[in-house]
């Protein structure tokens, strides 16, 4: 029986200890940022051009071009790669950044370092035509119509209980009503998140626990039944 309880102790603890394995996560590392003007035969781009910075062929990130000063201006952060994973989603220290204005490659580059904020004016030559500008993307407010309800009371004739009518009045803002106080539209903001997804990462911790239980359950029942069969010694 000691031998029975020593080997269900160590089954426990090495129940315990696989429960208590996390994968090793790796920190995000901090993006490779770039600024500066941008400039396509010596002249100034339209406002909403975009400017790439791409990777290993691949478009890494992208952002419009706004004037800023006179000049065509951009800023642009370049993320980092996640060596745990074999999608390739930025860049590593010293990986080579190639700006495209317009679909049109510049004629400078980038050396991608992890927290760093580097000016870096990008400019082109070419007698290729520019991408189209896209249209600057900006958060619109909503308008929100105000609606009044005003009640009124109807007399009736032979001194009859007065019943009230409800009377709705939908007041725009071009319509304003003498003697009656406005009330600010409130703006709505969209929410552009992302609905959050269950991580892989619990769900890896879900299948381990499971794993471990059922391990634990069998090794169990085996020595339970071996234990069960040993001949007495009288």
């Amino acid at each position: 029986m000691r031998r029975f309880a020593s080997i269900l102790t160590l089954l426990g603890i090495g129940l315990i200890s696989l429960l208590g394995a996390r994968p090793v996560l790796a920190f995000p590392s901090l993006p490779s940022s770039f600024y500066g003007t941008v400039k396509v035969n010596g002249a100034n781009v339209p406002d909403g051009t975009l400017v790439q910075a791409s990777m290993y062929g691949k478009i890494i990130t992208e952002i419009q071009t706004q004037t800023y000063q006179g000049d065509s201006f951009y800023s642009l952060d370049v993320p980092g790669d996640d060596p745990d994973t074999l999608v390739v989603e930025g860049g590593q220290d010293g990986d080579t950044i190639i700006f495209i204005i317009g679909g049109i490659a510049a004629d400078q580059v980038g050396i991608w370092k992890s927290g760093t904020f580097i000016a870096l004016n990008l400019s082109t030559s070419s007698a290729a035509t520019l991408v189209p500008a896209q249209p600057i993307l900006t958060l619109v407010p909503t308008e929100t119509a105000i609606i009044l309800m005003a009640a009124t009371a109807t007399p009736l004739a032979m001194e009859t209980q007065s019943i009230p009518t409800s009377t709705v009045l939908n007041l725009g803002p071009s319509l304003p009503t003498a003697g009656m106080p406005t009330t600010p539209t409130i703006p709505v903001a969209t929410n552009l998140e992302n609905t959050p997804t269950v991580s892989s990462t619990t769900n890896l911790s879900i299948g381990i626990v499971i794993a471990g239980f059922i391990l634990f359950i069998i090794l169990f029942t085996i020595l339970w039944v071996i234990i069960v069969r040993k001949p007495k010694v009288e």
